[in-house]
C-alpha cells in the first residue's frame, strides 16, 4: 500500500493538506470545538491539548516539511479549516456551499499551494542561513 512517505515532498504536503481540508469539512465540529475550548483555560482544554494536539502538531509539522511553530501550525490549521467552521458565514457572505465537493478541492488547492510556498521559503532561507 502507498503512503505519504512514497510521495516527493510538494506530493506528499498536497496530499495531506487536501486530506486534512476534506477531513475538516467533513467534521467542522472538530474545528468549531478547538475555537471554543481554545479561547479560555479549563480543565476541558487541559484534556484536549494533552490527547489531541500532540497528533495535530506531528500532522502540521509533517505536512510543513519544517519544525513546529506557532506561526505554521495556525497558518495551516486556519487555513485548512477555517471556512468549514463558520459556514454559515460563508454562505451568507459569498453563496457558495464550502461543503461541495467542487468548494472542498479549491480550498485544498489554495492551501496545499499556500503549504508548499511557505515549506519552499523556509527551506530557501535555512540555506542562506536566515530564519524565515
Amino acid at each position: 500500500a502507498a503512503s505519504f512517505q512514497d510521495l516527493d515532498r510538494k506530493s506528499m504536503i498536497r496530499a495531506r493538506v487536501t486530506a486534512f481540508v476534506r477531513y475538516s469539512a467533513e467534521n467542522p465540529e472538530l474545528g468549531r470545538l478547538m475555537v471554543r475550548e481554545g479561547s479560555r483555560p479549563s480543565w476541558r482544554l487541559t484534556y484536549i491539548v494533552e490527547q489531541l494536539q500532540p497528533r495535530r502538531a506531528e500532522w502540521v509539522a509533517e505536512s510543513g516539511g519544517a519544525p513546529l511553530d506557532p506561526h505554521v501550525y495556525y497558518l495551516l490549521i486556519g487555513a485548512g479549516a477555517f471556512v468549514f467552521d463558520v459556514e454559515c458565514e460563508c454562505r451568507e457572505i459569498f453563496d457558495v456551499d464550502p461543503r461541495s465537493d467542487a468548494f472542498i478541492r479549491k480550498h485544498a488547492a489554495m492551501v496545499a499551494d499556500m503549504a508548499i510556498a511557505l515549506v519552499e521559503s523556509r527551506m530557501n532561507a535555512a540555506e542562506g542561513g536566515t530564519e524565515a
